[in-house]
């Protein structure tokens, strides 16, 4: 004998619209980065998300758990290291009920600092203007009056034309 389960069939959140919680899962599965490190980087974008909104959205998507990694897989190959300030950059296509905006994310490889923004095209102004958005983010004095420089490695060719200004060094790479 088993007892029903209690709660919604189908459970939701009451915090989260359900395209924020498109984002943070397609966040989560493009960075692979652990919970306080999607948290500090998602809650620019997502004022209200809390660690635990965050978690309980992880686990309704089955998500919570990063993968482990195996002895059959073949090593992942390092990155080349960099200074700090170096970012990779990507657009990932994010499918809503109300649409598919295009998640803009921009990883530090050193610091893990991590800068996302969400967008309804992923156009040439919207691409700008997240480099832009990028810049005076990380051109922010931190904590010792220094500032971090922001220095490109993988984009389009479109944002590598649309720098213009900006301090920026690219290599396109197909994916």
């Amino acid at each position: 004998m088993v007892d029903l389960p209690t709660g919604p069939k189908e459970p939701h959140s009451t915090i989260l619209s359900l395209e924020e919680e498109a984002v943070i899962v397609a966040f989560r599965r493009h960075t692979l980065l652990p919970l306080d490190d999607c948290l500090y980087a998602l809650q620019p974008t997502i004022p209200h998300l809390t660690r635990s909104s965050l978690h309980r959205c992880l686990q309704r998507h089955g998500i919570s758990r990063l993968p482990e990694v195996e002895g059959d897989k073949e090593p992942k190959k390092k990155f080349k290291s960099y200074p700090i300030g170096y970012f990779h950059i990507d657009i990932a296509e994010v499918q809503t009920a109300e649409g598919k905006p295009y998640l803009f994310v921009a990883i530090d490889r050193t610091s893990k600092f991590a800068f996302a923004e969400l967008y309804t095209k992923a156009g040439k102004m919207n691409a700008a203007q997240f480099l832009r958005n990028l810049v005076a983010a990380v051109s922010a004095p931190c904590g010792r009056g220094h500032q971090h420089s922001c220095k490109v490695l993988k984009e389009t060719r479109t944002l590598i034309l649309l720098g213009g200004n900006l301090p920026v060094e690219g290599r396109y790479e197909a994916c």
